[in-house]
């Protein structure tokens, strides 16, 4: 994927994806979300796979 089709993709869905920080957890970036599920989606790998390749708890999804 051009780098300019995910940032168009990602502005359309950030207000949908976006988390707030709490004071126990930072949330993830929405662009991080959303290249995670992207590579879950394209691999059909399992969600661990896709996480731990971003360096992401599968717990934080």
């Amino acid at each position: 994927m051009y780098t300019a089709t995910f940032e168009d993709l990602l502005q359309r869905v950030a207000p949908l994806i976006t988390k707030r920080d709490t004071p126990f957890r930072q949330a993830i970036v929405s662009g991080e979300r959303l290249a995670i599920t992207l590579r879950y989606l394209a691999t059909e790998s399992r969600l661990r796979s896709a996480v731990s390749r971003l360096n992401v708890s599968r717990n934080t999804l």
